[in-house]
């Protein structure tokens, strides 16, 4: 779905020379063999570095938007640490003298996006990825916060939000009643979103477990997958991206998850729900109903509202 989605920032150009200044904090000596800038991304620039005499290659991460975004990905990298497989941070740095971005140095995790690999995939293997995918989701969901925010350096939350239904409904009306939102989405669309949740949004309420890390974006283009070498299955190699996540509720990344076209595959769903379950989390029985409401936050950050004045459930994510 979104590799026709344009990029907010061009892609930055670097050469060998460039890559190698920025890791000389990690190898002095580096001799930069390749940089191939890895597709998908929508705003920052991905390398995939080589160096002469290193058997793996490294990652090369330009944040081009602020920096504290990289801490928070390594942050968040450390607490999932044996987790599930997530990218090892060897260095961040606010800024570079050759681009002038942030940047991060991680572990290069080979493997196929998800969402490129599927259409092709059994359906025995996908809903094995499913049930490993739904694992490695009540993993991400294990970890607890004290309340719901948005995190600022070290995943301390300064701040609540309201993610019940009535901070729902507040934040929905701020944003359409007048200004860009409406005007993007459209009269009617506008304000049938805000009738969804006060028709529906007492489901909302009944599945507000205790604040958890959500990825924010948990959706097939943000998975690597790879065949195992011994047993020949497929496996989740790697979850990556995590600029969007926060302390919220599990039915941000389900619903998320369980969208078209993985959504379509019953198998898939049910695998996911067992794997969740198995890591220890819990699911009510109508919980695909209340992750498809969770679903409205992500209309609003593909339409670019997080500048809405109003401090409430979705303006960041």
């Amino acid at each position: 779905m979104k590799e026709n989605w344009p990029r907010q920032k061009p892609r930055v150009a670097l050469d060998a020379a460039g890559a190698a200044r920025l890791l000389r904090p990690l190898y002095p000596n580096a001799e930069v063999e390749d940089v191939t800038p890895l597709p998908g991304g929508l705003t920052n620039t991905n390398l995939r570095v080589t160096l002469a005499g290193e058997p793996r290659p490294l990652l090369l991460r330009l944040y081009q938007r602020e920096a504290a975004l990289a801490r928070k990905e390594a942050a968040i990298a450390k607490a999932l640490a044996g987790r599930l497989p997530v990218a090892r941070f060897l260095l961040v740095a606010e800024d570079n003298p050759v681009t002038g971005h942030a940047y991060a140095v991680t572990d290069c995790i080979e493997g196929d996006r998800l969402d490129l690999v599927a259409p092709d995939l059994a359906e025995n293997d996908l809903f094995a990825l499913g049930k490993e995918i739904g694992t490695a989701l009540g993993r991400i969901h294990g970890v607890k916060f004290a309340r719901h925010g948005f995190f600022s350096d070290g995943l301390a939350v300064p701040e609540a939000i309201d993610l019940d239904q009535r901070g729902i409904l507040a934040f929905l009306q701020s944003c359409l009643g007048e200004g860009p939102a409406r005007t993007r989405l459209g009269a009617e669309l506008a304000d049938a979103l805000p009738a969804l949740i006060q028709h529906h949004g007492a489901l909302i309420d009944s599945w507000l477990p205790p604040p958890c890390l959500v990825h924010g974006d948990f959706n097939p283009q943000n998975m690597l997958v790879a065949r195992d070498e011994t047993s020949d299955q497929w496996r989740l190699a790697a979850v990556l991206d995590w600029e969007f996540a926060f302390s919220g509720t599990p039915a941000f990344d389900l619903g998320n998850l369980i969208r078209p076209p993985l959504g379509r595959h019953d198998g898939f769903v049910e695998a996911v729900a067992a794997g969740y379950q198995e890591s220890g989390e819990k699911l009510p029985d109508d919980w695909q109903r209340i992750a498809r409401l969770g679903v409205v936050s992500r209309i609003f950050r593909t339409l670019g509202l997080a500048a809405c004045p109003v401090r409430h459930s979705f303006c960041a994510v």
